[in-house]
């Protein structure tokens, strides 16, 4: 029971509104003590814990490259523009081979 109310008393603190001259809608006739529990703390009075390693984007990717072992070729600008090359033949082929397919005779289905 005292959960419940405790749920519905907590709207103002979310809310920014309480504080010394806030007053309960019910007025003078409410029946709950409107004070936080002991130990409560607000999510805007949480310090930030810092992250003890933090990794940035040039570490993160020198560990997965070392992941990939060896026997990897190595990215350059002339292995990127061959392998564009090949990326786009290889696109061209399976465009090419799509529309032979869908240009089949309806004649001969028959």
């Amino acid at each position: 029971r005292q959960e419940k109310q405790w749920y519905q008393r907590r709207v103002p603190i979310t809310a920014g509104v309480y504080g010394w001259f806030w007053e309960c809608p019910n007025g003078e006739k409410c029946l709950y003590k409107h004070c936080l529990p002991p130990g409560f703390i607000l999510k805007r009075d949480v310090v930030k814990e810092d992250r003890k390693e933090e990794l940035t984007l040039e570490e993160l990717i020198d560990i997965e490259r070392k992941k990939l072992g060896t026997k990897t070729t190595k990215v350059t600008f002339e292995t990127f523009k061959i392998w564009k090359a090949k990326k786009l033949t290889e696109k061209k082929e399976k465009l090419i081979q799509a529309t032979k397919k869908k240009k089949v005779p309806t004649a001969t289905l028959r």
